[in-house]
């Protein structure tokens, strides 16, 4: 998912400033690691019931996962 008005940086081989970008990148991904959101489209449509509907992703309410296999 992309956050719309932020630029992160980079956690790979696509980082322009090496080490220290990779670092910030990390810092970024783990401090939202845990935030849980509902996304709704522009129409009002829930975008979890359109992945799921569409086959794109399997539903998950906590616990174990299933296996994509």
């Amino acid at each position: 998912m992309r956050v719309r008005g932020i630029n992160t940086p980079e956690t790979d081989q696509r980082a322009r400033c090496g080490k220290y970008e990779r670092q910030r990148g990390r810092a970024a991904r783990d401090f939202v690691r845990r935030v849980i959101v509902n996304v709704w489209l522009a129409d009002g449509r829930d975008f979890a019931t359109l992945l799921l509907a569409t086959g794109h992703v399997l539903a998950y309410q906590g616990g174990r996962r299933s296996n994509w296999c």
